[in-house]
C-alpha cells in the first residue's frame, strides 16, 4: 500500500511539472508572437532551451493592451527578454558566446554611451501636462540620459532598459557585454499602438518609432539575455 501511494505521488509530480511547462510555453510562444518573426527569430524555441538550465521570462508593456488605456496612455516601448542561466550547463554558454563573438555583431560594453535608450513617456493630455514626465525628470542622471537621447541622431544602436535601478543607464552590471544585431525605423507592431499623440517622445526626430535587438551575455553570471524592443 506505501509503495502504491508513493508511485502515485510521484506520477502526480511529473504531471504538475508537465502542466507548469505547458503553461510556461505557452505564455512565452505567445508572447513572441506579439512580434513579427523576423525581429525575433534570435529568440530560441522554448523546446531549444537545455532543460539544466534556469529560465526568466519578462515582457514589458503587454499589459497596455487594452484600447480605452491607449487613449489616455502610450502602451510603448515594449520589450521582451529571454534570460537563460547556463550555471548548470557550462559548456553551451561558452559555445554560445564564443559563437557570438565570431558572428561580426557589434560589441557594447555596459559603461559605453555611444547608444540611444529606447525611452517613451505617456501623459494624460486632458491634464494639461505630465506628472510621469515631471517626475522621470526629478534626478541628475535622469536628465542625463534625455538630453544625450536627444542629441544623439547620428548612431543605429538603440538598447532598451532592462531593470530599473543604479546599477547603469540601461539597469545591467557592468559584468554584461551587449551583442547588437541591428535596428530599424518604422512601425512593427499593431497600428492600433501608434493611434495616438499622447506620447511625449525622448527619442530623436529620426528615431521616433522602430525597433531594436540583440543578446546580453554576462561571464560572471553565465547568464544569456535575449532582447527585443520596439517603440
Amino acid at each position: 500500500m506505501k509503495n502504491i501511494i508513493v508511485l502515485i505521488s510521484i506520477c502526480l509530480l511529473l504531471i504538475s511539472c508537465s502542466h507548469n511547462n505547458y503553461n510556461r510555453e505557452n505564455d512565452y510562444t505567445q508572447k513572441l508572437g506579439f512580434f513579427p518573426h523576423a525581429i525575433v527569430e534570435h529568440f530560441p524555441k522554448w523546446k531549444d532551451i537545455p532543460t539544466a538550465t534556469d529560465v526568466n521570462v519578462v515582457s514589458v508593456g503587454f499589459k497596455s493592451v487594452n484600447k480605452e488605456f491607449i487613449k489616455t496612455h502610450n502602451p510603448f516601448p515594449f520589450h521582451l527578454f529571454l534570460g537563460i542561466g547556463y550555471k548548470q550547463d557550462t559548456l553551451y554558454y561558452l559555445t554560445k558566446n564564443k559563437l557570438l563573438d565570431t558572428n561580426g555583431y557589434k560589441a557594447i560594453s555596459v559603461k559605453d554611451t555611444n547608444y540611444l535608450i529606447a525611452l517613451e513617456v505617456p501623459f494624460k493630455p486632458e491634464g494639461g501636462g505630465s506628472v510621469y514626465y515631471e517626475n522621470y525628470e526629478d534626478s541628475v542622471k535622469e536628465k542625463e540620459v534625455i538630453a544625450r537621447n536627444l542629441r544623439m541622431n547620428n548612431t543605429d544602436v538603440i538598447l532598451p532598459i532592462f531593470e530599473q535601478n543604479d546599477l547603469s543607464d540601461i539597469g545591467l552590471s557592468d559584468d554584461y557585454k551587449i551583442y547588437f544585431i541591428d535596428s530599424k525605423r518604422g512601425k512593427f507592431v499593431d497600428k492600433v499602438y501608434y493611434d495616438t499623440d499622447t506620447t511625449i517622445s525622448l527619442m530623436p526626430d529620426n528615431w521616433k518609432h522602430g525597433y531594436s535587438r540583440g543578446y546580453a551575455l554576462s561571464d560572471k553570471q553565465k547568464e544569456i539575455i535575449y532582447w527585443v524592443v520596439v517603440w
